[in-house]
């Protein structure tokens, strides 16, 4: 899938409360946007799939060649988002070298960054010497 939204939700079946939450979500197709009796780990999940690749290709008679002019890359980012607004992000990007980067990030309800919450690691598979423990 490169692009999908999504609602989820966990139901406490052992409770009264949470059976009857599921049991309108069964009947109605819908799940809760909010927290309660029963409900928990509800939010909206978004995610946008920024794979890409760029060749250049030519044709000369019954010559023909290609090349890589942009290595293929494999990028996702995945939004989600709490009942109360705030929204956690995370983007992943993947080189077809093996190198990989990860970035997550939160965002309060009011739209302000927590900077602490930012997380970044980056991967540089098959780099030489002591670049990788550095």
């Amino acid at each position: 899938m490169t692009h999908y939204k999504l609602h989820t939700a966990e139901f406490d079946l052992s409770s009264k409360d949470g059976r009857a939450a599921f049991d309108k979500y069964a009947s109605s197709g819908e799940l809760p946007f909010k927290d309660g009796n029963g409900v928990s780990g509800a939010a909206k999940l978004e995610k946008l799939d920024l794979s890409s690749k760029s060749t250049l290709e030519a044709v000369l008679g019954p010559l023909k060649g290609s090349v890589d002019v942009v290595p293929e890359s494999n990028s996702s980012i995945v939004e989600t988002t709490h009942p109360d607004g705030s929204k956690d992000a995370s983007l992943e990007l993947k080189r077809s070298n093996g190198h990989e980067l990860n970035y997550e990030r939160h965002i309060d309800a009011h739209g302000k960054e927590d900077y602490s919450k930012q997380k970044f690691s980056l991967f540089m598979k098959g780099v030489e010497g002591d670049v990788e423990e550095m």
